[in-house]
């Protein structure tokens, strides 16, 4: 039996998940980054700038900021997906070495 409409079916799930929970984190975060009240602005500014640099909430933000987070908090999509941008020092070698070129 041909199991490649079963795979595509899974995939397309994990994808719609995925899909979801950054349009969720967008409709979350942009009037929060958009707005000029001065409340939400010290809010953004200093409050989630301060939390953001705690070392658990940091490897959080930095997997949704490359697109690696999962829909579970603390996992990440396959790494295929993500291409090791949140291995710092690797992806700090692949830079160099793709801008040396």
């Amino acid at each position: 039996a041909c199991k490649i409409p079963k795979i595509l079916e899974e995939y397309t799930t994990l994808r719609w998940t995925h899909v979801q929970f950054y349009a969720a984190q967008s409709r979350l975060l942009t009037p929060l980054f958009a707005s000029r009240s001065k409340a939400l602005k010290f809010l953004r500014d200093h409050c989630l700038a301060s939390l953001c640099r705690a070392p658990i909430i940091s490897d959080y933000v930095h997997g949704v900021l490359c697109g690696a987070q999962a829909v579970v908090p603390f996992t990440t999509i396959p790494e295929g997906e993500w291409l090791g941008f949140l291995e710092e020092e690797e992806t700090l070698a692949k830079y160099n070495h793709h801008t040396s070129l």
